[in-house]
């Protein structure tokens, strides 16, 4: 168990070092750069390392620590539930941010830099995952670097089957998803962590079980399927099954009720205020209150405007939001897992 014990100091070390870097680039970077960048970068890092080290006792541990796959279950359900309390809004998945893009979620540049961040994530986290083994701290370790060069496809079934397992997991992992956007987090992080571990149960046997493009490519490289093979399941797959509904369009209430739903939203990125009234935006711009203050707290700044607002009509205005941007204002990209 000695060996298990350091695999976990491991893991805590990768969730306190990104949980480090998040607070520091929160403090030194504006809310659109930690929402797209830091957040993903360290998300990515945090997920793909944590990954690879569950996969390797998955592999390993059973042969080689003695313990079955109720003790890796178990660590990947408390892992991904830190995951979700931790990630800060961010998806660490391609199809999450190519989704939010379609749905009008996110910009174009928002979505780009965000890609890019989940790549380097990876990429870094996979580079520091094969230092730490090639320590050989423990067993497990140097059992791994002894067959890393012979490492075989996790792909374990027919392409099409493959394909399709890889396909309809995503599909149900990104339908609750959606289901409990709006949840709060205490029950959202442990719904989201059980619905993960039973996908990777049911989907391990087949195609190892990632259901993220980015975090497939770790395993690109090993003999057993070319690369053709490796995008059709683990790119194409995912892809096809995290189609979403289209997004529900605003509802105005009848005019017999005197009342109208305003939906404003704010843009990290830009630092602009979308489907802001005409009336709102005048008192914008006659106000005392800078573009620095806008993007700290779009919010407080919306409330102030509905307050105003408020005294030179009689009608009764709600505010809710639904726009672009503003995720990312208040802690990035919506999560995927």
């Amino acid at each position: 168990m000695a060996g298990l014990n350091v695999s976990i100091t491991f893991l805590f070390l990768v969730v306190g070092t990104c949980q480090a870097f998040r607070c520091l680039s929160k403090r030194l970077l504006s809310p659109g750069a930690y929402g797209c960048l830091a957040t993903e970068l360290a998300a990515s890092f945090q997920l793909c390392a944590s990954c690879l080290e569950l996969r390797m006792l998955v592999e390993i541990g059973p042969w080689g620590g003695g313990f079955g796959p109720d003790v890796v279950l178990t660590l990947l359900f408390i892992l991904f539930a830190v995951h979700g309390a931790s990630f800060d809004g961010a998806s660490a998945n391609p199809t999450v941010s190519l989704q939010e893009f379609l749905l009008l979620e996110s910009s174009l540049a928002a979505t780009a830099a965000k890609l890019v961040a989940q790549g380097a994530g990876m990429g870094t986290g996979w580079a520091v995952t094969k230092l730490y083994w090639s320590w050989e701290l423990t067993q497990f370790h140097l059992i791994q670097n002894l067959i890393a060069s012979e490492c075989s496809s996790s792909i374990y079934t027919s392409l099409q089957h493959a394909a399709f397992t890889e396909g309809t997991c995503s599909f149900l992992l990104h339908l609750v998803l959606l289901k409990l956007h709006q949840s709060r987090p205490m029950y959202r992080v442990p719904a989201l962590a059980a619905t993960v571990t039973f996908l990777t149960y049911a989907a391990a046997p087949f195609t190892g079980a990632f259901f993220n493009p980015a975090l497939a490519v770790t395993t690109f490289h090993c003999s057993g399927s070319n690369f053709w093979d490796y995008v059709q399941v683990y790119w194409l797959g995912p892809l096809a099954g995290s189609k979403k509904k289209e997004k529900e369009r605003p509802e105005i209430s009848p005019p017999s009720d005197f009342e109208h739903t305003i939906h404003v939203g704010f843009d990290a990125v830009t630092g602009e205020f979308t489907g802001m009234p005409e009336q709102w935006a005048r008192l914008l711009q006659t106000s005392n209150i800078t573009k620095l203050e806008q993007k700290k707290n779009p919010q407080a700044v919306l409330d102030v405007l509905k307050f105003y607002d408020s005294k030179d009509t009689a009608k009764q205005k709600y505010l809710s939001f639904s726009a672009p941007g503003h995720s990312q204002m208040f802690g990035g990209c919506s999560l995927g897992c």
